[in-house]
């Protein structure tokens, strides 16, 4: 049954553009698409291993750089940056997780903090490759998707980000079932009961701050790519906040939670613009902390589950009065 409402979670999806042929609207799906791969990046360190990193959006800005130069600089299309983004921020992912993760707690948390302010230093003054301050513009009529295949329109974007965003629900999932999802999910119960039935928390953590940062590298490997501008801003403590919030406030370690919480805090400050959006990003964190601390995604499961119950429930007992009345 589970498996019926996911098929039709992606139909729906997949018909959004022919539903609506509005490209502010397909805008803003690509934009809480972005933001959602940022959060599940996140997610598979807060989530599964309980690490918490206030630098997250240093990779967010690896991915975008390293696309932006190389797109600017020697005009490769889309797809040939993405290996080396990935590459990048694994390399980068390893070195933080290995300098930094023994120390642990929130020792970790402010390391990685410290982290993405060197990466935002490194863009603001290394002028000859970044730009600096004034940043990198794209030509959009370098942008290519492969080969010499254009990315051109709103929709073109929507379809690559929406992939994406799939694959990596399915990866996360895949890796939720296996041993590997088992052992960092004990580490993030408890630590040292994972270590003395031999999980290697360094190890296992190592590993997902990896993953997780390349998640977040494509994220802003597209971000720099579909806006054509990437600033030293990008590794900005703003983005790892969106992603921090989207993973607590959508419901962490789960497959929806990342994906509704970039939704609510990509779509908020377009339908409530200016200052009340931050005054409604403050009341939904509170509520959700106060009522359900965790998440929005296991009470709509929930909810959900139990409006099925009882129209089975409606359904069945129609059915055997019609029985007893035939």
């Amino acid at each position: 049954m589970k498996k019926i409402y996911y098929l039709l979670a992606v139909l729906i999806f997949l018909l959004f553009p022919f539903v609506t042929t509005s490209p502010y609207l397909q805008s803003l799906m690509i934009l809480t698409g972005i933001f959602a791969l940022l959060a599940f990046g996140l997610d598979l360190m807060f989530g599964y291993t309980g690490v918490v990193s206030f630098g997250h959006a240093a990779f967010f800005a690896i991915g975008a750089y390293i696309t932006g130069i190389l797109t600017e600089r020697m005009e490769w299309s889309l797809a040939a940056t993405i290996p080396f983004v990935i590459i990048g921020s694994t390399i980068c992912g390893l070195l933080i997780g290995l300098a930094t993760i023994r120390i642990g707690g929130i020792y970790f948390s402010l390391a990685s903090l410290g982290f993405a302010e060197i990466i935002r230093l490194v863009a603001l003054n290394w002028s000859e490759l970044t730009h600096g301050p004034m940043g990198l513009v794209l030509n959009p009529e370098k942008l290519r998707l492969i080969g010499s295949i254009p990315l051109k329109g709103e929709m073109a974007f929507y379809y690559l980000v929406l992939i994406t965003v799939l694959i990596t629900i399915y990866f996360v999932y895949r890796m939720r079932k296996s041993w590997i999802g088992r052992a960092l999910m004990s580490i993030r119960d408890n630590e040292p009961l994972a270590s003395s039935i031999g999980i290697s928390p360094v190890l296992y953590k190592v590993i997902i701050i990896s993953a997780g940062g390349g998640i977040a590298s494509i994220a802003g490997s597209y971000y720099g790519y579909y806006y054509g501008l990437i600033t030293p801003m990008v590794s900005g403590v703003h983005y790892t906040t969106i992603a921090l919030l989207a993973v607590m406030v959508g419901g962490r370690g789960t497959l929806a939670g990342p994906l509704l919480g970039a939704a609510i805090f990509a779509l908020v400050p377009e339908l409530i613009p200016g200052e009340f959006s931050d005054l409604i990003f403050g009341a939904i964190l509170l509520i959700v902390i106060l009522l359900s601390p965790n998440g929005l995604a296991p009470v709509l499961t929930r909810t959900f589950l139990s409006f099925r119950k009882k129209f089975n429930r409606v359904k069945k007992k129609e059915e055997g009065e019609l029985d007893v009345g035939t």
